[in-house]
């Protein structure tokens, strides 16, 4: 999410010496449920004595040696690069700059040789994974899940090695509380709308895939298998902070993975021919602002899917996904629009075109859907507008009922979270709720700015 230069902010760590960067700035960026096992706590096992530090939901999270380790293993950054906290506990920690830095400063520059691929661990860890790899590969979004499945078992091997090896000082840093769907309780699905709950139960789907994969691994510990908290941290360290490579590839790129998401950044990732990682500003960034990247461009218009993967809300973002889903989306209808990055409602209470041609199509008979879907595809907008003439007011009744429906349901589940509140939150049994209100709320404004619209038409 964005930070702002007004909120309460606590210094964590900053860069000792500021170092330059030998790279020119670019012309231009390239494009860049079910818990299988039982919680370790509940055995006595302590993590802390076992691996040097715990993983645990409530574990301190330690930056305190991170840059200086960064530095240490050839990461530069910018003079005034320094980590904060917006919280007093330390769990959210994201990268700002002290001083003001024009358009195309360098910001950190990321090593090859440091960085952690899914190519790169598959080649370390050896024919050993490659019966667990066939599990993978025959999940759906197989492109996606192998290389992130290799990089979650390269942390998990990393931990069980402990201290004294290369990546130990960044692994302290990593997160240990979670918000994705991965993290998400039964309790947080319930008061979740049905489309935001099916995406989110969806990260933790994948953990499970994942999870399962291990058994068939003979390297990994049965200490490692049979703590979901261990499996669970890892899952979402990889999940919430790799990053694509231009290779179609994953990666984590030790410091890059604490810029923040925005839909408006001020900072972008560039890939040199060596592979190394850099980030440049794309504006001026004053000194005290948050440094911000896009996580993923797809994800822009759609706070439900950026809850489920990231753990995050964008609250900036302009637009939603209108949630109109069609069971078996036929080529006809991906032609119309029919994407979450397309199908959206926007802040004004505006809906975008193609929910309307999406949902006029699918209220045609046989011969008229491929008269309209033809006119559609050749930009002849006259038959358009004549079934628009024939049917609007039947697609504006069918919107109307669609927009009101998810206004009741967010209603209906604000209700839990809000009897849930008033009986005296408990942080440590849903310490989720008050995000869980912030996505509610945030699609809900639209919505309900939207079935204003339509009920003044």
């Amino acid at each position: 999410m964005t930070r702002r230069r007004s909120r309460s902010i606590v210094l964590l760590a900053a860069a000792g010496r500021a170092s330059s960067f030998a790279l020119p700035p670019p012309s231009r960026p390239r494009a860049a449920c079910l818990p299988l096992t039982t919680s370790l706590q509940e055995t006595g096992v302590d993590l802390q004595s076992l691996f040097g530090f715990s993983v645990r939901e409530d574990a301190p999270r330690d930056i305190s040696t991170v840059i200086d380790w960064a530095a240490g293993m050839g990461v530069q950054t910018c003079d005034g690069f320094a980590l904060y906290s917006a919280d007093e506990d330390g769990k959210d920690v994201y990268a700002a700059t002290s001083r003001d830095l024009p358009e195309g400063s360098p910001v950190v520059c990321v090593p090859a040789d440091l960085i952690l691929t899914g190519m790169k661990a598959r080649e370390e860890l050896g024919a050993a994974t490659y019966e667990a790899e066939e599990d993978i590969a025959s999940s759906p979004d197989a492109l996606d899940n192998l290389p992130q499945f290799y990089l979650f078992l390269k942390i998990l091997m990393e931990y069980d090695l402990g201290e004294g090896r290369m990546y130990y000082e960044w692994l302290k840093s990593l997160p240990k509380f979670f918000s994705n769907g991965s993290s998400m309780t039964e309790f947080c699905f319930g008061c979740l709308p049905p489309y935001a709950a099916e995406v989110s139960l969806r990260e933790k789907q994948r953990l499970k895939l994942f999870v399962e994969a291990l058994e068939r691994v003979p390297f990994v510990s049965d200490v490692l298998m049979k703590s979901d908290e261990i499996t669970k941290w890892a899952f979402s360290s990889v999940n919430t902070r790799c990053h694509p490579t231009p290779d179609g590839d994953r990666c984590l790129a030790p410091l890059a993975d604490f810029f923040d998401h925005s839909s408006d950044p001020n900072a972008y990732l560039y890939w040199d021919e060596g592979m190394n990682l850099s980030v440049y500003t794309s504006r001026d960034v004053g000194a005290g602002e948050a440094i911000t990247i896009c996580y993923d461009p797809s994800l822009m218009y759609n706070p439900s899917d950026l809850l489920a993967r990231y753990g995050c809300i964008e609250e900036t973002a302009q637009a939603t996904f209108a949630k109109y889903k069609i069971d078996d989306p036929t080529q006809e209808h991906y032609d119309l629009g029919y994407d979450p990055s397309r199908m959206l409602v926007y802040k004004s209470g505006d809906v975008s075109q193609e929910v309307w041609d999406v949902l006029l199509y699918e209220d045609l008979g046989k011969e008229d859907r491929a008269a309209f879907h033809q006119a559609h595809v050749t930009g002849d907008e006259g038959p358009k507008q004549q079934y628009y003439g024939a049917y609007g007011a039947q697609v504006t009744d069918k919107l109307r009922r669609h927009v009101a429906f998810l206004v009741n349901e967010l209603d209906e589940c604000n209700i839990g979270l809000e009897m849930q509140l008033s009986m005296g939150w408990d942080k440590h049994r849903h310490p989720r709720t008050p995000l869980l209100i912030r996505h509610n709320n945030f699609v809900r404004s639209m919505f309900e700015k939207a079935l204003e619209n339509l009920d003044a038409m």
